[in-house]
């Protein structure tokens, strides 16, 4: 039996003084749209890797994603070495447009390379 492929790391932008996950406006929307929420979510039976994804398309910032219980020590050794290299300097883009104005411009597609 093979084993599943892992879920990508969410590249890493700036909103204001706090780096956080690019989020991805679709599945913002998605959430905020219904007809579920975070707390029905947390009692259905996902995989914790999945919540982990979920959780950098939300755009949580690094900090509170490696808080979360669900997120494994080595999706956390991930995002801190990111949140490190960008914090040596690398550039990261603004996090773009949160509201759903259909005009605003997309978030930059630039991604922290390590």
């Amino acid at each position: 039996m093979s084993e599943k492929p892992a879920f990508p790391q969410q590249p890493l932008v700036w909103d204001d003084t706090v780096i956080r996950f690019r989020e991805n406006r679709i599945v913002r929307f998605l959430l905020d749209a219904g007809p579920f929420d975070l707390n029905q979510l947390a009692h259905m039976p996902f995989d914790d890797d999945e919540r982990e994804q979920l959780a950098q398309l939300l755009g949580y910032s690094v900090g509170g994603f490696m808080e979360l219980d669900f997120v494994s020590d080595s999706a956390a050794e991930t995002a801190n070495e990111a949140l490190v290299d960008a914090m040596k300097g690398a550039e990261l883009p603004p996090a773009g447009p949160t509201d759903w104005d259909i005009d605003a411009p997309a978030h930059s597609d630039a991604v922290l390379t390590g």
